[in-house]
């Protein structure tokens, strides 16, 4: 079909929606005339005669457009569902508008009816208004995107004469010139455009917009938002943890391995690394493996920010272009450091800040929704993990056998969490099937040797032994304890570091610990033989040396590390990014949480922050650090790189995790962590201005109102804490929402993000009230006349606790859902049965609450509802609001 028929088949469609528009049109005047009735009321029912002929005719367009574009066909039928359910609700309109004919009391009455429900229709009309506009605007996206293909949208409008400098316009008056059009209808209309573009079957390949000679936004703006997009909150923060190469250590790895001056010792076995970075065949990944703590992953850091590996690597690329990217795994870290998405966004943003000219082609759908929407328009989904696995290969496609070469370096395989076997296959294909030269580093578990036995590669404890004898021998002669002693007992100095490096076997942490240890001790007490009796009692496993310098701590001490680590411990349960520096500082000095908390200004961060190194120091032992602070004289650090606090390596987190239990008996019973962090977050918020609206929105910046409810969601189940947290969150400042008092603000946010205790923990204080209730008068009264503030809340209340897709939660969401569904029924928000709910459906829910399993509930919320009475639990909380 040509774009000319296409278009005028849309036109069929947008008459049915023009003409609903005229009857909402007339229930509007309905309401601002002064006796309820408006001047062109005679006329309805002559307009409502047209309404089935109108609708009639948009469906047979909405089937002709489905059967002409299959790949549309998702969007289409979409379309055709809202156009079905718009010709219901507007007879339901015309209905309600007739006045009966004749005079007297029996037509004044009816006329005063029809006025009344004018008055109490008015959310029902705006949201028919609302969904009138939606139709009109997917059949405008839907066209485009049938009549283009997606790529060839702009060669086809131009010789329609629509040019690309109309079109975006156009699409900005749907979403945002309009005078009704809010925040919230710009997510709407933006979430249209993009299913319409993402609906399509065809692949990025196909979609190239590399054509087009005069895009609708400035290149590098939709460059720079998709840029944006893929951005993780701790993308690089793994790789500032990492230390730096002790100096001159790791030289042996760029050295030629058959010289006959090499530097390496005899014992060292060659590496072959500088001949691979060269090598033209690039037949075999390079692997990098070794003991837990042996240096991995500080020599991965040595090589991806090394000159002297970039200049091998360009005897590799010869004339073409060198691309490169670097990813840092880490486990105890967030989920965009661990996770198959956080390693795809890494490697994708890397890639497109290299090469941004390819953004159009192997992101063309982003690029497409955001020269149509703006690059001020909201952002469009998250990315998927088949969406970036397909654009990945589609760039390192699209330079295959052009003029760049691209390495790729990842560390800490064994950090991944997920199937390690699909991660590995998928890196092995991008450089097989790509000519990619990629090295990775692992601990050398069975999975790895399997896949890597084949390739070049090296272990670091057996390459290690002179880079760990660079450092003891350095780190100790710098320490002005150990230069006196030399003086006098030089030939035993020499022997503990002898000793020390002996019984490293590799482990390149254990050596820095230890060093640390016995310089410590000789600064406090210079007898040589107490710095012998502690080196001896330090034993020679990491676990081992950590337990060890665990029970050497003072009792005070080892209570506030109880402190810190479980405070770390719950910030890693409940949120997914770094524990900022500022707020651990005020968490750990936080003595009394239902007290309002000091907040440190930005500029004393300098400050507290070699402060906070000591505390933690004399707590832990190193076993906890600050990183990411800004370096001495240099510039400081962006917010997004700002010092965070974090565990000393892996081993640490694995060691603590095993003894749990002993830590939390360190400190005193009555601590709770969930109430700090409540309490810290609570003082934070307290000096932004907020602003509430339904629905609330979570936001990007350090501190939201999720992070506040997350933290309270997870205090200890006692009604103690439930009771001081109460009192903390209570002391939220909120700004007043309609003629909702602070107190049902804040009980709303806590139903929001599910945060039962502090519900239930109302139910049990002197009020008894959570303040949602509705008035006892109401439980009879038909939803239809309740008054519009509270029937909107109750409506949001009750779209939050039932949810949207209870399948795909997990059995702690559940969990927390149904508690709080619990608690809020224990305070009578609402009635059993409100608005068109089924009673199926409250069954299930009361069912769940009874302990009668979490599958039955789901089944019945999403399959009983989803297939056979028209979308899933979410269409009866939008049918019945």
């Amino acid at each position: 079909m040509d774009p000319i028929s296409a278009l005028s088949i849309a036109a069929g469609i947008v008459a049915f929606v023009d003409f609903g528009a005229k009857l909402v049109s007339l229930y509007l005047e309905i309401q601002e005339s002064e006796h309820g009735r408006p001047a062109a009321l005679s006329a309805l029912d002559t307009e409502s005669r047209e309404l089935s002929g109108n609708a009639s005719h948009a469906r047979d367009k909405v089937a002709s457009l489905q059967a002409r574009y299959p790949r549309q066909s998702e969007s289409l039928a979409r379309l055709a569902a809202e156009c079905a359910q718009a010709e219901k609700d507007l007879w339901s309109l015309t209905d309600s508008l007739r006045v009966k004919p004749g005079h007297g009391l029996r037509a004044r009455g009816s006329l005063a009816l029809v006025a009344i429900r004018g008055m109490l229709k008015q959310g029902d009309v705006e949201a028919l208004q609302g969904r009138l506009r939606s139709i009109r605007e997917q059949t405008m996206m839907s066209v485009i995107m049938c009549i283009s293909g997606v790529g060839e949208v702009l060669d086809i409008l131009r010789p329609m004469k629509m040019t690309i400098d109309n079109l975006q316009p156009e699409f900005h008056n749907i979403s945002r010139s309009r005078p009704l059009a809010s925040e919230l209808e710009r997510h709407r209309v933006a979430g249209g455009l993009w299913t319409s573009i993402a609906t399509t079957d065809q692949p990025d390949s196909q979609t190239s917009l590399g054509h087009i000679d005069k895009p609708l936004q400035n290149d590098s703006d939709i460059n720079n938002r998709i840029l944006r997009g893929l951005e993780l909150k701790d993308m690089t923060a793994r790789e500032r943890q990492i230390e730096n190469a002790f100096p001159e250590t790791f030289q042996w790895l760029l050295d030629d391995d058959d010289g006959p001056e090499s530097g390496k010792s005899s014992a060292r076995p060659p590496t072959k690394f500088k001949e691979w970075l060269e090598s033209q065949a690039n037949e075999a990944p390079f692997w990098i493996t070794g003991n837990p703590a042996s240096g991995k992953s500080t020599l991965m850091k040595f090589i991806c920010t090394q000159d002297q590996v970039q200049t091998h690597l360009r005897a590799w690329s010869g004339e073409n272009r060198l691309l490169t990217c670097s990813v840092y795994l880490w486990n105890p870290g967030s989920s965009g450091q661990k996770s198959q998405v956080g390693l795809l966004s890494t490697i994708f943003h890397q890639l497109l800040r290299q090469r941004p000219d390819l953004c159009r082609v192997v992101a063309s759908r982003r690029y497409l929704y955001f020269q149509l929407a703006g690059t001020d328009s909201p952002d469009p989904p998250d990315w998927t993990v088949e969406e970036l696995r397909s654009c990945i290969a589609l760039f390192v496609s699209q330079i295959e056998g052009s003029t760049d070469r691209l390495a790729i370096f990842v560390d800490g395989l064994d950090e991944y969490e997920g199937n390690l076997e699909n991660l590995v296959s998928f890196l092995k294909q991008l450089h097989h099937g790509h000519k990619v030269k990629l090295c990775v580093s692992s601990r050398p578990w069975n999975v790895f040797k399997d896949e890597f036995r084949t390739y070049p590669s090296l272990r670091m404890e057996l390459l290690t032994k002179p880079d760990i004898e660079k450092y003891v021998r350095t780190r100790m002669g710098s320490s002005p304890a150990f230069q006196e002693l030399r003086k006098l007992y030089s030939a035993s100095v020499d022997k503990l570091e002898f000793q020390i490096i002996g019984k490293a076997d590799g482990v390149f942490l254990w050596v820095v610990l230890v060093v640390e240890k016995v310089i410590a001790t000789a600064r406090e007490n210079n007898d040589l033989r107490e710095i012998w009796t502690v080196f001896d009692s330090l034993p020679p496993g990491l676990e081992e040396l950590y337990t060890s310098m665990r029970g050497r701590l003072d009792p005070t001490h080892r209570e506030g590390a109880a402190r810190m680590y479980q405070l770390l411990f719950r910030w890693n349960e409940i949120l997914d990014r770094a524990f900022d520096a500022i707020e651990f500082w005020m968490a750990i000095n936080c003595h009394d949480p239902t007290e309002v908390q000091p907040c440190l200004p930005e500029d004393q961060v300098p400050d507290m922050l070699p402060m906070l190194e000591r505390r933690m120091a004399g707590a832990t032992g190193g076993v906890l650090q600050v990183f990411g602070v800004d370096p001495p004289g240099g510039d400081p650090l962006p917010p997004s790189q700002r010092a965070s606090v974090g565990f000393l390596h892996r081993t640490a987190f694995d060691w603590l995790q095993g003894m749990r239990s002993s830590i939390v008996n360190d400190g005193p019973a009555s601590y709770d962590p969930g109430l700090a962090l409540t309490s810290v977050f609570v003082s934070r918020l307290n000096r932004r201005s907020l602003v509430y609206k339904f629905p609330v929105r979570t936001n990007r910046s350090t501190v939201s109102i999720a992070d506040l409810f997350a933290a309270g969601q997870s205090c200890n189940p006692s009604a103690e804490s439930r009771s001081k947290l109460l009192g903390i969150i209570d002391q939220l400042r909120t700004d007043r929402l309609a003629s909702y008092p602070d107190s049902t603000v804040r009980s709303y946010l806590a139903t929001r993000f599910l945060c039962a205790p502090y519900l239930q923990a109302k139910l049990e204080s002197s009020s008894h009230a959570t303040g949602l209730e509705v008035p006892r008068k109401l439980h009879r009264v038909p939803t239809a006349f309740w008054y519009k503030p509270q029937k909107e809340l109750v409506s949001h209340i009750l779209g939050v606790v039932v949810g949207d897709e209870l399948a795909g939660e997990t059995c702690q969401t559940l969990n927390m859902r149904l508690k709080t569904f619990e608690t809020l029924l224990q305070a009578q928000f609402a009635p059993r049965r409100y608005g068109s709910y089924p009673r199926e459906y409250w069954q299930a829910l009361q069912a769940g609450l009874e302990g009668k399993g979490f599958v039955e509930l789901t089944n019945i919320a999403t399959e009983g509802y989803g297939h056979s009475k028209r979308g899933s639990v979410a269409a009866y909380t939008r049918r019945g609001f």
